[in-house]
């Protein structure tokens, strides 16, 4: 259970964070019955799955939560004339007998890519050939290693250019749900000007901010661009585990 400081640097982090508009929002269809769009989830719904309720959102910055929150399947956006209210749910299940009009309300369902779907385990998300899932969890470059390893799979590996663009929007995302700025991937920096993946494909330098002379390890650091950042390999962060669905 987050403390009442992570929620708060949570939020305080969600305000000012720009998504990418057409990436989130080609995650989700707005729900329509009998025409109208002006809805929300019934009593029942809510108090079976919802999980978390945040004030004062975008419905951008909504669908930016709920897109990286493996929890997140459904959510509602309220609006009234000087705020904003977003609710998070656990689950699709939603039939018309739990869907009521309300106005000045919408709710949204995360969408299911059907080509992949069956091809990744549950609560892991596709991309392309692999299966991924971000974790806001703190751990330790090693304790991510060792984890991901125990769930049948890799550290992040970023190593095309369309991975890598893909990858820092997901980073962006976890650090607004996290509070955390920086989120683990599989490469480590061990010889000076020497930089490659764990599988030892080569790691473009010029995604690398600020090379220092020191040993560490990468992440995506969100602030200012999202490029790779090396730090100490003991920081506890966020990580991102991936496995091949080929």
């Amino acid at each position: 259970m987050k403390s009442i400081w992570q929620i708060m640097m949570m939020v305080t982090f969600l305000m000012n964070f720009k998504p990418n508009f057409c990436q989130n929002m080609n995650q989700f269809e707005k729900l329509l019955i009998n025409g109208s769009t002006d809805l929300t989830v019934s009593e029942q719904f809510r108090g079976a799955y919802s999980f978390y309720t945040v004030q004062g959102l975008s419905l951008l910055k909504c669908a930016s939560f709920c897109s990286i929150n493996n929890n997140c399947l459904i959510f509602s956006i309220k609006k009234s004339e000087n705020n904003s209210e977003c609710e998070f749910f656990s689950s699709q299940n939603l039939d018309e007998s739990e869907i009521i009009s309300k106005s000045y309300s919408s709710v949204y369902r995360k969408k299911v890519i059907q080509s992949n779907i069956n091809q990744c385990r549950d609560m892991w998300l596709p991309f392309k050939s692999i299966c991924y899932r971000a974790f806001p969890q703190p751990k330790t470059w090693q304790e991510y290693v060792d984890y991901c390893s125990s769930l049948n799979s890799s550290l992040l590996i970023a190593d095309d250019n369309e991975k890598f663009q893909f990858f820092q929007s997901v980073s962006r995302d976890l650090s607004a749900i996290s509070g955390y700025q920086r989120t683990w991937v599989y490469a480590r920096y061990d010889t000076i000007n020497v930089f490659n993946w764990m599988n030892l494909n080569p790691l473009n330098a010029s995604l690398v901010s600020g090379v220092t002379t020191f040993n560490g390890c990468f992440g995506y650091y969100t602030f200012p661009n999202s490029l790779l950042d090396i730090s100490g390999c003991f920081s506890s962060t966020s990580g991102i585990c991936e496995y091949s669905n080929v």
